[in-house]
């Protein structure tokens, strides 16, 4: 059985250390933002597939496509200033 109440606690608590976490993404430049945005997506990439084996959920492969998308971004500007 799930401890509702509990699992709302840790649910504000982990929003409280993200809020921490967009403060200080705000002074990097946007390319440091979008590889820390693709990290954080390909380390949650294992969770999306487990889950997606549920029934009535999507397809790891839009997800997938979009972290190739952005890494995509980052490569083609890497010597531009595009995303400083």
């Amino acid at each position: 059985m799930v401890d509702y109440d509990a699992f709302r606690w840790e649910y504000i608590s982990d929003y409280e250390e993200c809020r921490n976490i967009a403060n200080a993404l705000k002074v990097v430049s946007r390319k440091r933002q979008l590889v820390f945005l693709a990290s954080c997506v390909e380390r949650m990439l294992l969770n999306y597939y487990l889950l997606e084996e549920q029934p009535g959920w999507g397809d790891k492969n839009i997800l997938v496509e979009g972290i190739s998308c952005i890494w995509h971004v980052i490569k083609k500007h890497q010597h531009t200033r595009f995303l400083l």
